[in-house]
């Protein structure tokens, strides 16, 4: 999940700047009402909750956080027809 902005292809870095990793797909989420991606790490011990930097569309640097997928019904709710509520709003992943 990235905040304030789109992932743009390629390099992931950890916040020391070291390479994680690689950006291999990247859009909006209205959803969640941010830039979600999907990245391959170079390394299993990179787990959901690493805080990172991606270079944005935008060109700039901006943070971002590994996630679980998928990045909302972790249980599974709603594909097995257990959780039939339809979302009225967002569900902001980073809060103002």
């Amino acid at each position: 999940k990235v905040k304030g902005g789109i992932a743009r292809k390629g390099l992931v870095l950890g916040k020391n700047g070291e390479n994680i990793g690689n950006v291999t797909s990247c859009t909006w989420s209205p959803y969640l009402k941010c830039g979600v991606g999907i990245i391959r790490v170079k390394n299993i011990h990179f787990q959901p909750g690493l805080e990172i930097n991606v270079e944005g569309v935008d060109g700039k640097l901006h943070n971002a956080i590994l996630s679980h997928i998928p990045m909302y019904d972790q249980d599974g709710l709603i594909v097995r027809g257990k959780d039939k509520d339809i979302p009225t709003r967002v569900k902001p992943a980073f809060p103002d």
